[in-house]
């Protein structure tokens, strides 16, 4: 679907688009566009209007010095999101950068993302519902023999009332992390913001910084994501619920996209469940 650049440009006070704007690859939930005008770069991103919720947190992580691109407001009416069409747009200043490959990934990187984790959860703590967490939903589909994780997630459940809950990204990935050309790191696409606890968020973020393609995990890399979360402010646990999260996001993705291809994640996760204890006793 094309995009209509000077509706864009218009409606959030871009200037004079200088470029037809280049579609960039790699987004899968969402379109994605760079434009440039005469007031600078921009990222332009159109998503459904479900979205709007994952925005406010976004915003609010941006006020509180989280490092990630600015949302731009509609200097009209204040709002991130346009409607437009059958869905919605939002716009950023453009940061180069990228993705941080598995050659960039380092202890002293992880350790980065784990402060910039720990950032984010002290200033979604002050948004966040002031309610007891519930207890981790059991029986997804994707946990059965079939599959082998059936006794990860039961291992991995939290109980009700257990954690912290705060407003955060959702998805901490090293795929959702812009690593910029000087060295620093940022944390983009907050499509999948929300509630989560805290500590469960930060373990997956842990065990996802210290992915090895063999669905193994490098400890060097996942001590350094836990301490530099834990010097930054945070606290995980040295419980097996803090895995909780992570093993069932991955069972849903095996549900839904994983489904095409689902060797890697069933790697991840059979290598979780045989060195729990190891993971847990290391926090």
């Amino acid at each position: 679907m094309d995009l209509d650049i000077g509706l864009v440009c218009d409606e959030f006070g871009l200037g004079l688009a200088v470029t037809r704007g280049l579609r960039v690859a790699g987004y899968y939930h969402n379109e994605v566009w760079r434009i440039d005008t005469i007031t600078g770069a921009y990222a332009v991103k159109r998503l459904p209007p479900s979205a709007a919720p994952a925005v406010e947190i976004e915003v609010a992580a941006w006020r509180a010095g989280i490092p990630m691109p600015e949302p731009v407001p509609s200097p009209a009416t204040g709002a991130y999101v346009i409607p437009v069409g059958d869905g919605s747009v939002r716009v950023h200043r453009w940061l180069d950068g990228k993705a941080p490959a598995l050659d960039d990934l380092s202890p002293e990187l992880s350790a980065t993302m784990g402060e910039l984790v720990a950032a984010v959860h002290t200033a979604g703590r002050d948004i966040a519902p002031q309610e007891p967490p519930r207890a981790d939903p059991a029986g997804h589909p994707a946990a059965d023999p079939a599959s082998g994780p059936a006794d990860l997630e039961a291992a991995t459940a939290r109980p009700a009332g257990v954690g912290t809950l705060t407003m955060s990204h959702g998805d901490l990935h090293p795929k959702n992390a812009l690593l910029r050309f000087d060295g620093s790191l940022t944390i983009i696409d907050w499509d999948t913001a929300g509630p989560y606890v805290a500590e469960q968020e930060a373990a997956g973020m842990a065990l996802d910084w210290a992915a090895r393609l063999d669905g193994s995990v490098d400890f060097d890399r996942f001590d350094a994501a836990v301490s530099g979360y834990r010097k930054a402010g945070g606290d995980i646990p040295a419980e097996p619920w803090v895995f909780g999260g992570w093993v069932r996001g991955y069972l849903a993705f095996l549900n839904g996209a994983g489904r095409n291809e689902p060797t890697g994640t069933l790697a991840r996760l059979r290598w979780v469940e045989a060195n729990l204890g190891a993971l847990t006793r290391r926090l």
